[in-house]
């Protein structure tokens, strides 16, 4: 069951239009919470959600 849900996942055709995003280093609050705060940029996709799968289909 589970190889049969991981073979769903990696064959999903959400993975044509999905695009690497990157980490964006958020200054302000990293100094606000006295530590390293980076933001994965999900709003960057071409669908422009971060609810890819949802968004696609």
């Amino acid at each position: 069951m589970y190889c049969d849900y991981l073979v769903q996942i990696l064959t999903a055709k959400v993975y044509d239009v999905a695009q690497e995003t990157p980490l964006e280093y958020a200054p302000n609050l990293s100094n606000r919470i006295h530590n390293k705060l980076l933001l994965k940029r999900e709003d960057m996709q071409s669908v422009f959600s971060f609810k890819l799968r949802g968004a696609y289909n």
